[in-house]
């Protein structure tokens, strides 16, 4: 049968066109997309994961530490303190050390879920399929078959005491809304979308009954994304949480109040922390790890995340260890030294035998952080991302080199060890590298392009060539304005195609009408 040619022309681009959103769909399948949003969204003070990632390839380093602080520390084998004042991470240990979780742990990821696809108020009746598999254990909501509860109560019950009752409705509740994908599934896309890279959601239960193998890292990211969530806060933010289910009707199975079962959250126990705003805990029993512990510090001082692993067996001591690295790190920051290392660096040269080098840069490291412990009676305070004092020296970066550390590349740049003061006091010690003699990119790009010096001239004026700026473009403009090509793409093919098959449809009618 021949085919007229505007079939052909329809045809054709009916091709281009799924051609196109196929490879829309490839670009964005990485995002996680439920198909049911009815929890609030993250607010616009949601931590930056890139940025949490970035942290952690940069220099970073310690001004009036106390060593004493290693005991407390050292308790710890993974541990993770983020700065939500600052959005950086304070401090950092085993942070991608493989670690495994389960039990309310893993419900967190649970609830983070459940919340894309149910909204608090919802009702649900229980079924007995829903719990007929689920171990008794002491913290269960004491859900039976026909209950019918709140979603709001389940994942408090979660939340606060693990339960895995609650935590198996939620589940299978959560499945079905998402038409039968299956909440390992849910897990794994969430994991992703959160920069969760090194965690492994692949089979679990989103009960807690299996162990997740993941890295403190990855459980900052999850966690920092929770407290974003009012629904998340308005849930842990008291000690013990009224089930709502409960009444003197109905229910009168389940639990009528649910308390936590971190003490630092109750005032009744020697170990409340007024600070702590939320907290999760869970027994991992690994070998690597026995206990793992979430809380966030929050008053008008702090708002910090701490994310630690640790084998202290005793309830007490562990307890005692959480106050202890609150405290520890309570007066704690970050400072951002870039600029003023980048300034020492437009005038830094180091001149050995008869050879005279400048315009340094720092590979690899576009950050550089001063971690401040503060000390009440200093005199030398640095505060709020700058030097605060009235003594301008305290203001001084100096970089001196070590002239016995400079190796010349084959492609003509130079490596070279410096060792950084801040307020006259060292630091450490960070690594500088020239541009290679024939890197051309940079001449292209810029003019004023970073290039080793030669030997000192007549006059003995050296090239000094500022360097450039350290901070990368984010991918993520040219990636929307790739995205924003390919729509208008589309538009353009629809509506092309859309006209042919009105002309197409015109002629046939034309035709059979004899007109």
């Amino acid at each position: 049968m021949k085919i007229s040619r505007p079939i052909k022309s329809v045809i054709l681009l009916s091709i281009v066109f799924l051609t196109f959103s196929t490879n829309l769909r490839t670009t964005i399948g990485q995002t996680y997309t439920p198909d049911k949003f009815n929890s609030e969204t993250l607010s616009e003070n949601s931590v930056d994961n890139r940025n949490i990632a970035a942290v952690f390839n940069e220099y970073t380093f310690d001004f009036n530490y106390d060593s004493t602080k290693d005991e407390v520390i050292n308790a710890c084998n993974e541990l993770i303190v983020f700065d939500k004042k600052s959005n950086q991470v304070l401090y950092k240990k085993n942070e991608n050390k493989e670690v495994f979780i389960n039990g309310p742990m893993v419900q967190l990821m649970t609830v983070l879920v459940a919340l894309d696809y149910l909204s608090l108020e919802d009702s649900i009746t229980v079924t007995e399929k829903q719990i007929e598999s689920t171990p008794k254990k002491d913290g269960n909501l004491g859900l039976e078959a026909r209950n019918t509860v709140t979603v709001e109560d389940l994942l408090a019950s979660m939340l606060i005491r693990g339960a895995t009752d609650a935590a198996s409705v939620i589940v299978s509740e959560v499945e079905k809304q998402a038409a039968g994908e299956s909440i390992a599934s849910l897990m794994s896309k969430k994991a992703l979308a959160l920069g969760m890279n090194s965690s492994d959601y692949s089979k679990c239960d989103g009960i807690g009954i299996d162990r997740v193998k993941t890295t403190a890292i990855d459980q900052c990211l999850l966690y920092l994304n929770l407290i974003e969530l009012k629904s998340f806060s308005q849930l842990v933010e008291d000690s013990v949480y009224n089930v709502k289910s409960h009444t003197e009707t109905t229910n009168l199975n389940i639990a009528d109040k649910i308390k936590t079962n971190v003490p630092i959250l109750l005032e009744s126990s020697k170990f409340f922390n007024p600070q702590v705003s939320s907290a999760s805990y869970c027994e991992v029993n690994s070998e690597e790890s026995m206990f793992a512990y979430f809380y966030h510090v929050k008053d008008s001082n702090n708002d910090k995340v701490f994310i630690l692993w640790t084998n202290e067996n005793s309830n007490s001591l562990r307890l005692k260890l959480l106050t202890q690295i609150a405290n520890t790190f309570q007066n704690a920051s970050l400072i951002d030294i870039t600029q003023k290392v980048q300034d020492k660096l437009v005038n830094f040269n180091v001149s050995k035998d008869s050879l005279t080098l400048g315009n340094w840069i720092i590979p690899e490291a576009p950050t550089i952080f001063v971690r401040y412990w503060q000390k009440t009676d200093s005199d030398q305070d640095i505060l709020q991302g700058t030097f605060t004092t009235q003594d301008s020296s305290v203001n001084e970066v100096d970089l001196t080199a070590d002239l016995s550390t400079i190796v010349s590349n084959d492609d003509g740049s130079y490596k070279l060890l410096v060792s950084l003061f801040v307020n006259k006091l060292e630091l450490g010690s960070i690594m500088l590298e020239t541009l290679p003699v024939d890197d051309k990119q940079n001449t292209d790009q810029n003019e004023n392009a970073i290039q080793p010096t030669d030997k000192v001239n007549d006059s003995h004026e050296d090239k000094i060539i500022p360097s450039p700026i350290i901070y990368a473009e984010s991918d993520e403009t040219t990636t929307a304005s790739a995205m924003s090509s390919y729509g208008w793409i589309i538009i353009i093919i629809c509506v092309a195609a859309f006209s042919l098959i009105i002309v197409i449809v015109g002629k046939t009618i034309k035709d059979k009408m004899g007109l």
